[in-house]
């Protein structure tokens, strides 16, 4: 999946390398030092092992196992503290979700969040989803001072979102600011599974 290579390929050589940085002027320069960069030692090793555990969470089986809600909660409080990234989160549905929806909402909310932290700088986020009548809506939007989503609207990231919910059967509905992002999908099994 192309959010775990980013935040493999990416992200974790970036945090790594800031490690090493710390380490090395920790060993070098003297106690004094090292006492002064101990807890950005520490920090710089959390955020690795958090980022661990985040690309784990990519795992599909994982990911079924929890269900939408807590799948979703999971990886918003692990970049709550990986990112400094505050959320907002309301789940009002009252049906298990076919798996094709589940980890289609999922994958789509993690190409979302990835643009906001890549592209929006932004320090909040709003998720919703939630089930009106015969249809789940999903909404997401974010603080951010860029809008992101205009920038390019042609571009791979906004064409993966459209094609996957084209792929449940949606409707994108929302691009008010560049921050705002919703769509919604029918109710019914999904007849194609492929995400």
């Amino acid at each position: 999946m192309r959010i775990a290579r980013d935040l493999h390929d990416e992200l974790t050589p970036m945090l790594t390398q800031a490690f090493m940085c710390v380490d090395v002027c920790s060993n070098r320069y003297g106690a004094a030092v090292a006492d002064f960069l101990a807890p950005s030692k520490e920090i710089l090793g959390e955020a690795i092992n958090r980022m661990a555990d985040i690309i784990k969470n990519l795992d599909d089986s994982r990911v079924l196992e929890r269900g939408l809600k807590q799948s979703v909660l999971k990886v918003l409080e692990q970049y709550r503290e990986l990112q400094q990234l505050q959320f907002t989160f309301n789940y009002t549905v009252k049906k298990e979700l076919p798996r094709a929806v589940t980890l289609g909402f999922y994958r789509i909310l993690l190409e979302l969040v990835q643009n906001t932290i890549k592209h929006a700088h932004a320090s909040a986020i709003e998720v919703q989803i939630w089930e009106w009548r015969s249809f789940l809506f999903f909404y997401y939007k974010d603080n951010g001072a860029n809008a992101w989503l205009p920038l390019n609207p042609e571009g791979t990231g906004l064409k993966s979102l459209q094609h996957r919910i084209e792929l449940l059967g949606g409707i994108y509905e929302s691009r008010r600011n560049g921050k705002d992002f919703q769509f919604r999908i029918p109710l019914k099994p999904v007849k194609n599974g492929s995400l």
